[in-house]
Formats: structure tokens, sequence, C-alpha cells
């Protein structure tokens, strides 16, 4: 006669039906189903089991990626200050040179114009003086002005 190898003690557990005909769990299988379906509510209403529902738990990565955000953040903050002052500083900065340089042309500009009326007008004024010293002239203006 052979003797048959009887499997251990928890592989020949007999499945035992409950009133609905579902299996039944063991303890330690229901701890770990409550704490998942715990976990599925705290998800549900969205605040990951933190107070103010800001972060999710998620370990030491979730930890480690929420410091890094953190240092992110504050180091963003501060280059985007300095950014801002840089950038206003030389908007006034290019500002006060083009307000100079434009100042400087229209000065060169209106000398200029005022050269070349200058010349238009010298020949005209040349002709009069010329004209003030004839008596001929002188007498004519006398008779017409008085």
């Amino acid at each position: 006669m052979e003797k048959q190898e009887q499997p251990p003690e928890e592989q020949q557990e007999p499945q035992q039906e409950g009133q609905r005909g579902q299996k039944q769990e063991r303890p330690e299988q229901q701890g770990q189903l409550m704490e998942q379906q715990g976990k599925k509510q705290r998800d549900q209403q969205g605040t990951g089991g933190t107070p103010a529902g800001k972060w999710k738990r998620s370990g030491k990565k979730g930890k480690k990626r929420r410091i890094a955000q953190e240092i992110m953040f504050q180091v963003g903050r501060s280059a985007l200050l300095v950014f801002l002052v840089v950038a206003v500083v030389a908007v006034f900065m290019v500002r006060a040179s083009l307000m100079d340089a434009t100042e400087t042309e229209l000065t060169l500009e209106s000398e200029s114009a005022a050269n070349q009326l200058a010349d238009f007008f010298d020949p005209y004024v040349r002709m009069a003086k010329g004209l003030a010293v004839n008596p001929q002239i002188q007498e004519l203006v006398k008779t017409w002005g008085a």
C-alpha cells in the first residue's frame, strides 16, 4: 500500500462559506482590506490624510518631492524678483539714455536749421545794407516816410 502525502494544514483548510456564499477571509486579510477601504475613502474626500488636504501621502518620495517643490518655489520666486528689479533698472537706464540722445539730436537739428536760415537771408541783408548807404535811396525814403 502506498502512502499518500497530505498537504500541510495551511493548504488543507476548507473554504468556509458565509451566509451569502462568499468566501470568508482571514483576520489579517480583513485588516488589510479595511486599511485599503479607509485609504480609498480619504482619497475620495480629497484630503489624502492631511488636515489641510494640500498634499497626498506618498511616502519618502512624496516628502522629498514636496521639499524639492518648496525649494524650487522659493528659489524661483527670488530669481523672478531679481529679474524684475534688473529689468526695471535697465528700462530706466535705457529711457534716460534715449532721452539724452533725443535732446542732443534735437539741439543739433535746430542749430542746423538756424544756420541754413542765416545762409538763406545773408544775400538779402547785404543788399539792404548796400542800399542804405546809397544817397538816392536815402532821399527816396525821406520823402515817402515823412
